[in-house]
C-alpha cells in the first residue's frame, strides 16, 4: 500500500513537471532547437520559434512630371508679356506641387514672331503668346479686325470688352483652336500704337512721304504704312534700335512700353501716339500637349490663366502710363497726341485699306459690325 502511494506521488510529480516545462516553452522562456539559417538578416521557416518574418517595405510609386516649353518674343522685364509668363511658371509649379515644370525662353531666343505659331502647331514648342497679326489671317481672319481704321483712337479697355462681352472673342478663339491649338484667354500687351520718327513730328499724311518705317509683321500693318506714303520694313524688335541708329529706317511703329524699352529715344526723334493699331495677345498651346496632361492639371492650367489675365490688364495700363512719363523725361519733350481732326484724317485716308482687307482677309462684315455697334453703344 505504501509502495502504491509512492508510485502515484511520483507520477503526479512527473505530470506537473511536464506541464510546467510545456508552459515555459510556449511562453517563449525556453527556446526550442534552432532551425537552419535563412538568408542574411532573415529568419527561415524552420528558424527561431515564435518570431515572424518582417513585412516587406511598401513600394513607392514615382510621380510623373510634365514639362511645358514656352517661347516669348519679349524680355522678361517687358510689361506685361514677361511678367505674364513668369507668373504662369510660378503658378503652375505651385498649383501642381511640382508636377508641371514650365520653361520660358524670353527675348525671341527660340522663335521670332512670324514663325512661333507654326512651331506651336507642329509641337516644336508647347506654348506662346503671339499677336493676331503674327498668327496670320489664314488662321484667324477675324482676329485682324482690330487693326482696321475703324478702331483708330479706341482705348484698349474697350477693345477688351468687345472680345469678352460679345460674340467676337469666342469666334476668334474658335478660329484659332480649329488649327490644333488651345486658347486660355486674351490680354492687352502695350495698348495702342505709337509712331517714332527721326524726320520730325508725324501729324499729317504729308509727314510720312518718302519715309522708311519699321512696321509690325503682317500684311495689314504694311498696307497701312504704304497707304500713308511710307515704305514698310519688317525688322525684329531686338534689332530695331540698331536699325534706327544706322539709318536703315527713319522711324517705326511699336507700343509706348516698346519704344521706351528699346531706347529708340536715345537716338533722338519724336513720338506720336497715333493709336492706329492695338497690340494684344492670344496665348496658344499645342492641343496634343494640352490633352496629354491629366484632367486635374489641365484644369490647373486654365485656372492659372484665369488668375493671370486680370493682372495682365493692370500691368498693361501701368506700363503705358509709366513708360510715357519716363519717355517724356528722357526726350525732354511731350509725346504728341493727335487732335480729333488729325485722327479723322488718318482714318479717312485708310478707309480703302479697310475695304480691301475685310474682303481679302475674310473678315466677317457682320461680326465687324457687332464690334462697331457695341462700341457705339458705350457711354
Amino acid at each position: 500500500m505504501l509502495k502504491s502511494k509512492k508510485s502515484i506521488k511520483w507520477i503526479v510529480t512527473l505530470v506537473v513537471t511536464g506541464l510546467l516545462v510545456s508552459s515555459l516553452v510556449l511562453s517563449g522562456c525556453i527556446q526550442g532547437p534552432a532551425g537552419p539559417a535563412g538568408p542574411a538578416g532573415a529568419t527561415g521557416a524552420a528558424g527561431a520559434a515564435g518570431k515572424a518574418a518582417p513585412a516587406p517595405a511598401p513600394k513607392v510609386e514615382e510621380v510623373q512630371t510634365y514639362n511645358i516649353k514656352v517661347s516669348c518674343e519679349n524680355p522678361i522685364t517687358f510689361l506685361p508679356d514677361g511678367p505674364v509668363w513668369n507668373k504662369f511658371e510660378e503658378l503652375m509649379e505651385d498649383y501642381s506641387d511640382g508636377r508641371i515644370e514650365v520653361e520660358v525662353f524670353y527675348d525671341g531666343s527660340l522663335y521670332g514672331n512670324l514663325d512661333v505659331t507654326p512651331a506651336v502647331i507642329s509641337g516644336a514648342v508647347d506654348m506662346a503668346g503671339p499677336a493676331p497679326s503674327h498668327i496670320g489671317h489664314s488662321i484667324t481672319p477675324n482676329g485682324q479686325m482690330f487693326d482696321l481704321p475703324a478702331f483708330i483712337g479706341v482705348d484698349a479697355t474697350y477693345m477688351l470688352r468687345v472680345l469678352r462681352e460679345t460674340e467676337v472673342g469666342p469666334r476668334i478663339q474658335a478660329e484659332v483652336e480649329d488649327h490644333g491649338l488651345m486658347v486660355p484667354g486674351f490680354y492687352s500687351s502695350g495698348d495702342k500704337a505709337i509712331m517714332f520718327s527721326l524726320n520730325g513730328p508725324l501729324r499729317t499724311l504729308d509727314d510720312f512721304e518718302g519715309m522708311t518705317m519699321r512696321s509690325p509683321a503682317g500684311a495689314l500693318s504694311e498696307a497701312i504704312m504704304t497707304t500713308l506714303g511710307a515704305a514698310p520694313v519688317t525688322i525684329a524688335f531686338s534689332e530695331s534700335f540698331m536699325a534706327h541708329k544706322t539709318g536703315v529706317v527713319d522711324g517705326g511703329v511699336t507700343s509706348m512700353p516698346g519704344v521706351y524699352a528699346s531706347k529708340w529715344y536715345e537716338i533722338g526723334g519724336d513720338v506720336t501716339w497715333t493709336q492706329h493699331l492695338w497690340f494684344w495677345r492670344v496665348p496658344i498651346m499645342n492641343l496634343s500637349s494640352f490633352e496629354s496632361l491629366p484632367a486635374e492639371l489641365r484644369w490647373m492650367l486654365r485656372a492659372a490663366f484665369n488668375e493671370i489675365i486680370p493682372s495682365a490688364d493692370v500691368w498693361d495700363k501701368e506700363a503705358v502710363i509709366s513708360s510715357k512719363k519716363k519717355l517724356e523725361e528722357e526726350m525732354g519733350k511731350p509725346v504728341i497726341l493727335l487732335t480729333r481732326d488729325e485722327a479723322n484724317d488718318f482714318a479717312e485716308a485708310l478707309l480703302p485699306v479697310e475695304e480691301e482687307f475685310v474682303a481679302s482677309f475674310g473678315i466677317d462684315p457682320a461680326l465687324l459690325q457687332v464690334a462697331k455697334d457695341f462700341l457705339a453703344a458705350l457711354p
